[in-house]
């Protein structure tokens, strides 16, 4: 009982409000203000905020990547179904095996 516990706890705490959308680069605007997830052509993923698209790379505050390098780009959005919808599911799933132990 005390592991199934500890996992629900986990599972709230470690749920995110905040999903990704990949961008085109020719078509958005690059915001200084959200942050981005860059997957390169070698694999590489980095996170970082404050970037700045020039005609030839990307540049933000920890690197500066050729746009030829660039696999697929994220940016950061707060999803506000993710936010009411996943907590009220564990809760839920909670009460329901709370329920389910005490009827025994």
């Amino acid at each position: 009982m005390k592991l199934t516990a500890y996992l629900f706890f986990s599972l709230i705490l470690f749920t995110s409000c905040y999903s990704y959308n990949k961008i085109d680069l020719s078509k958005d605007i690059i915001n200084s203000e959200k942050t981005y997830k860059v997957i390169t052509t070698g694999g590489n993923k980095v996170k970082d905020k404050k970037c700045e698209l020039t005609a030839t790379s990307l540049n933000c505050s920890k690197f500066k990547i050729p746009l030829n390098e660039i696999f697929e780009l994220k940016a950061r959005k707060f999803s506000y179904l993710k936010t009411a919808t996943i907590p009220a599911i564990y809760v839920s799933a909670g009460i329901g095996m709370l329920a389910i132990a005490l009827s025994n």
